[in-house]
């Protein structure tokens, strides 16, 4: 009969997880009821320990990227939300220039008039 992927089986030797009743003495210990799970030393459970601390490693490693990126993507908003002001305040600027020079070519505009209409009469 084949093993079960998740390694259960129930004619496997029981693993015996001591429990401490009392702490002061540390001796009266007994079995725990979990007893249908493969030994450490069998070359299953050893593999699914293997992959269960890679699987474990690279979720950490990955972590660390996303919290890096985060930082990142932090530290990139904080640059736009600046670069958005500037540019506001640049535009409010330009506006405020843009209206200044109109002022002074309608100014042009007029100082110039009357002179044409003197020279034309």
């Amino acid at each position: 009969m084949p093993r079960p992927a998740h390694g259960w089986h129930e004619r496997d030797p029981p693993i015996v997880i001591f429990r401490v009743q009392d702490p002061a003495s540390c001796m009266r210990q007994e079995q725990h009821w979990m007893s249908g799970f493969h030994p450490a030393e069998d070359s299953e459970s050893d593999l699914l320990e293997r992959r269960w601390f890679a699987a474990a490693r690279a979720a950490a490693e990955i972590q660390s990227e996303c919290d890096a990126l985060a930082r990142v993507m932090d530290l990139t908003i904080a640059a736009l939300r600046d670069a958005r002001a500037r540019c506001s305040h640049l535009e409010a600027l330009r506006d405020a220039l843009g209206g200044e020079l109109a002022d002074i070519d309608h100014r042009s505009l007029k100082r110039s008039l009357p002179l044409a209409q003197k020279s034309a009469a």
